[in-house]
């Protein structure tokens, strides 16, 4: 009677693999990325230019001026409103122009960022409570195969690259055993550089001063900037440590 097959220690199992794969990809990924933000930039700056969107979504347009008109109560409601229809579904971004219309460029960022984290955090928190107690876990979809294994903060930064809608990555990052810090790491840092434009954008970056809007224009370029270059590191050496652990080094 033939033996059975016993595989090698040395053949990677599918999640070593799948995390090859996708920490290949991870460069790939960030320069789509980058160019994808520049095309978000211009098309911004397009339509910023269109009566519609200045009546709407300018700084002296209907939502900013609604928001102006509550004083400090705006940042609890705009954190609360947004972060409940993130939480639900609703693209982060949509609300990006709304924030820096409305509080200004660097204001604008905290509490945007701040709603969208505590959407993403809450959901995870939520899911991960009630799989408490299931035994088997869930299946993910090959192209999220690498999360089999605690991927660190460079595979959470992997997700939020992959073109996926953010509700759906939060949802396949809560099924993997990612910790949380790395988590909330990893996801504060790869949903910085997309907000920035439209932060800008909604902030009024095509009028006013001269002297304020360069500041401004340089202040968000460079954190954009050190984003990408710390998310280029972290793909790098996540890249390195899967090639590694797939062959058994």
């Amino acid at each position: 009677m033939p033996k059975a097959r016993v595989p090698s220690e040395n053949v990677p199992d599918n999640a070593s693999t799948a995390a090859v794969r996708a920490a290949r990809l991870g460069p790939r990924l960030l320069i789509i990325k980058a160019v994808a933000l520049g095309a978000l930039a211009l098309l911004g700056a397009a339509l910023s230019r269109t009566p519609w969107m200045r009546e709407w979504l300018g700084p002296d347009g209907a939502l900013a001026q609604g928001l102006k008109n509550l004083d400090f109560a705006a940042y609890p409601v705009f954190l609360l409103g947004s972060g409940l229809l993130i939480a639900v579904g609703v693209p982060r971004l949509l609300f990006c122009p709304i924030a820096g219309a409305a509080f200004g460029f660097w204001p604008g960022l905290l509490i945007s960022t701040a709603s969208t984290m505590a959407a993403y955090f809450t959901t995870f928190l939520f899911i991960r409570g009630q799989l408490a107690d299931r035994e088997t876990p869930w299946i993910l979809p090959d192209r999220l195969a690498f999360l089999k294994k605690d991927p660190g903060i460079a595979g959470v930064i992997l997700t939020r690259l992959i073109p996926v809608p953010g509700l759906l990555g939060t949802v396949a990052l809560s099924l993997s055993p990612v910790r949380k810090r790395a988590f909330f790491a990893g996801s504060l840092i790869g949903l910085i550089p997309e907000a920035v434009p439209l932060l800008l954008l909604g902030a009024g970056m095509l009028e006013g001063s001269p002297r304020q809007l360069a500041w401004t224009f340089a202040g968000g370029l460079l954190l954009v900037v050190a984003c990408l270059g710390l998310i280029r590191h972290l793909m790098l050496r996540h890249r390195t440590a899967a090639t590694k652990d797939s062959s058994g080094e």
